[in-house]
């Protein structure tokens, strides 16, 4: 994960999909399942390769670009360990699926840190969803939550540290 400031420039080389959000304030998650009719929580994203867990491939997976088009901060909730060392740690084999993986995970470590991320009106992150552990997460009180979200293939042109 990295903010967008520490990267400088980002080129979209392949884009998949894009949505606004729109979440109200005191929310316990941003992503939702429509199909249940109920707020996800902590999870790892599956749309690159439905159903499995190919632990050593989803760092190919394609990223998410998100940014607060709202007019207060929101924050982005990350585990800070790849799916890959996840399933490492746990000792689990490549086609454990990633719900089964976050859940074993989270009920083995309940005390490991979850990061919050503060994002504000403005600011933006990118981050392979795909890979990490994360939900998003409102602000507590005030407007309605909107975030613009680019899901694709990014490359950093130049970041703050580097010639262009």
């Amino acid at each position: 994960m990295a903010l967008i400031e520490e990267q400088g420039v980002l080129r979209c080389l392949h884009r998949e999909r894009e949505a606004i959000h729109l979440v109200a304030t005191c929310s316990r998650g941003t992503a939702y399942d429509y199909g249940s009719g109920a707020h996800v929580g902590l999870h790892i994203d599956n749309e690159w390769l439905k159903g499995n867990s190919f632990r050593h491939e989803r760092n190919r997976a394609f990223g998410v670009l998100g940014v607060n088009l709202g007019t207060a901060e929101r924050y982005l909730l990350v585990v800070d360990r790849s799916a890959a060392q996840i399933a490492g740690e746990l000792g689990e084999p490549g086609s454990v699926t990633v719900e089964r993986m976050k859940d074993e995970f989270l009920g083995r470590f309940p005390l490991y840190p979850v990061l919050q991320v503060r994002i504000e009106p403005g600011q933006g992150y990118f981050c392979n969803p795909q890979n990490l552990i994360h939900d998003g997460a409102t602000n507590n009180s005030g407007p309605v939550d909107v975030s613009l979200f680019i899901f694709g293939y990014f490359a950093a042109i130049a970041g703050r540290n580097q010639q262009r």
